[in-house]
């Protein structure tokens, strides 16, 4: 109680005083007190959601939106890895454009197997009709049907033996995928052969070459388009930036986590009587025993909003400023000072008066 009573009147000693200055025209400078929390400016997540496929997310952390945002899907029944570069975890850093793992899917690899095969024989096609072979060519062109058709008859047999396995999985999936894609290479390898026979049998016709192009071009588009899907299973970082070990009790099935460190991010709270005193661009020291010199930033923008923390109106606002090299602990709470607007001393006087005693 008298240490209240002490406080009271000295409080009421500095008020007088600075009445008895309001007439002097002079401003004083004052800060008003907060916390922070600290965030880096951007970060990237690359996880795992529930049904398997990939989730890339890059927060802005300044403007509180999300980047960009992809997901990466993959058939029902697809065999698929993803392995992390050693580097990545080992090194701590990354820089834009670093691969941070990549991903493998079975069917996509079989798939490009299958449709090269096809263009290959499809530019054969064209080149033996357009060079104008002759009758004298029959007997081999059967010979090549004769051929094809054994090894459909043996690809079917391992496929229908690979079939019955499978439902006891007494083989991998791999497996028998692998001997599904070569029973469907063996009967488009047939069909063109059968083609190639007609062809050679009947004449060459340019209706004939015209379709054979088309279909090449068709091949062609295809492969273009799971090219560029192949590659995009090639994780990059898409900035510079420190990997983050986030290690705690709650698991999260999140594969790497990058933070931009040039730079971060403070949201902090100030009550809605002193918002008339902080503006855009008003200085914000951080106030952290591990900092020799303390940081300094700048108010960023305010919530147009207010919310209600202890029983006072509050209003958040963002500050910015550099990192100076310094390690600094995103997600930290840290005491700071927000420079207010200079005020005269009546002014200076009437906003003690109003803070509680």
């Amino acid at each position: 109680m008298l240490k209240r009573r002490k406080y009271t009147i000295s409080l009421i000693l500095i008020l007088v005083g600075l009445l008895a200055a309001s007439f002097i025209p002079v401003e004083l400078p004052h800060t008003i007190p907060t916390k922070a929390l600290i965030q880096p400016v951007k970060e990237w997540e690359l996880s795992r959601l529930p049904d398997g496929s990939l989730s890339s997310v890059v927060r802005n952390q300044l403007t509180g939106a999300i980047e960009s945002y992809g997901v990466t899907e993959f058939r029902r029944g697809d065999v698929v890895s993803f392995e992390v570069k050693p580097t990545v975890y080992s090194t701590g850093y990354v820089t834009r454009g670093d691969t941070i793992g990549l991903l493998y899917s079975n069917d996509e690899k079989m798939k490009m197997a299958e449709l090269q095969g096809e263009l290959e024989v499809l530019n054969a096609e064209i080149i033996f009709y357009l060079t104008g072979e002759k009758a004298e060519f029959v007997k081999s062109v059967e010979k090549e049907v004769e051929m094809a058709r054994e090894a459909v008859a043996k690809a079917a047999t391992v496929y229908n033996r690979s079939s019955l396995m499978i439902r006891d999985t007494l083989i991998p999936v791999e497996e028998y995928e692998i001997h599904r894609h070569q029973y469907d290479l063996k009967k488009l390898e047939l069909d063109h052969a059968l083609s190639k026979l007609e062809v050679v049998r009947t004449g060459d016709k340019p209706e004939r070459i015209e379709l054979v192009m088309a279909k090449r071009d068709a091949v062609k588009s295809q492969i273009d388009h799971l090219q560029e899907r192949m590659e995009q299973l090639t994780m990059l970082s898409p900035f510079d930036g420190m990997v983050v070990l986030d290690r705690n009790y709650l698991p999260r099935d999140i594969l790497v986590k990058v933070i931009d460190t040039s730079s971060y991010v403070g949201v902090a709270p100030v009550l809605l009587r002193d918002k008339p005193f902080v503006s855009v661009g008003n200085e914000v020291k951080l106030r952290d025993h591990l900092y020799r010199d303390p940081l300094v930033g700048k108010v960023h923008n305010f919530n147009n909003v207010s919310e209600l923390i202890g029983g006072q109106t509050v209003v958040f606002f963002t500050f910015t400023f550099e990192s100076r090299g310094e390690f600094i602990y995103a997600g930290k709470m840290i005491e700071v000072d927000v420079s207010g607007t200079p005020l005269k001393p009546q002014d200076f006087a009437a906003k003690l008066f109003r803070s509680p005693i």
